[in-house]
């Protein structure tokens, strides 16, 4: 696997809107800043894609991908269970 180039953010937004993924600007700006790229959408973006070929959403929002991210990130300890 090759090491891709970084992108900027605007870059990064024109990726995404090309994908149809569904978010207000100054949202992604936000999340991009307290997650960023990699962290939000790599091993996410799979999941929720409509097609892979080329990388399309089908009704999926920004909000989604953040939701998924913080749920992931909850620490369960103590063999206790959040339901």
């Amino acid at each position: 696997m090759s090491i891709k180039q970084s992108e900027s953010r605007s870059g990064l937004k024109s990726k995404l809107a090309s994908r149809n993924l569904e978010f207000e600007d100054s949202e992604l700006e936000e999340a991009l800043k307290k997650y960023n790229y990699f962290n939000l959408f790599n091993g996410i973006e799979s999941i929720l894609l409509s097609k892979t070929n080329p990388k399309t959403f089908n009704k999926v929002k920004l909000d989604d991908f953040i939701a998924i991210r913080v749920f992931n990130s909850i620490k369960i300890t103590d063999g206790e269970y959040l339901i």
